[in-house]
């Protein structure tokens, strides 16, 4: 019995893990809301493990946009943290949402949409007073392809 036992658990642990939220990776369309005003926000995620990786594109009007890349986690609660580490564009601070941000945002799917919906937070400042925060509300761009 005690072969027996051993032996199944030998075996389970050359299963191969579940790539759970398999649909994670790729790109995310939605808003980026501060303030009470409501950016357009673009994120094209890539994911190795538990590590990942996101180009994120916010759009604060029809001329002016930040992009940045961040670097994160997904947890086993399905849920993901990401944090920009460098801002690629703009070059002026003064123009756009420039300033470093972090992601607290919770992978949802349901029959008709995959979402990431959460909460975001400036880096850099953290007197509660003047720290800008606000809400992320993302929808998975699905392929046209059919399986």
């Amino acid at each position: 019995m005690k072969i027996l036992l051993y032996i199944s658990i030998l075996l389970a642990t050359f299963i191969p893990k579940s790539k759970g939220q398999k649909h994670l990776a790729g790109r995310w369309e939605g808003s980026l809301v501060q303030e009470g005003k409501e950016y357009i926000l673009k994120m094209d995620i890539s994911r190795k493990g538990h590590k990942l990786k996101a180009e994120i594109y916010c759009i604060t009007n029809d001329t002016t946009f930040t992009r940045t890349v961040a670097k994160g986690r997904l947890f086993s609660d399905r849920s993901v943290y990401l944090e920009d580490f460098k801002i690629i564009f703009p070059d002026n601070p003064l123009e756009g949402l420039h300033f470093e941000k972090q992601f607290q945002l919770q992978y949802l799917r349901d029959f008709n949409t995959i979402s990431l919906n959460g909460y975001w937070q400036e880096q850099k400042n953290i007197s509660k007073d003047y720290q800008k925060i606000g809400q992320i509300k993302l929808n998975k761009i699905l392929s046209k392809k059919r399986a």
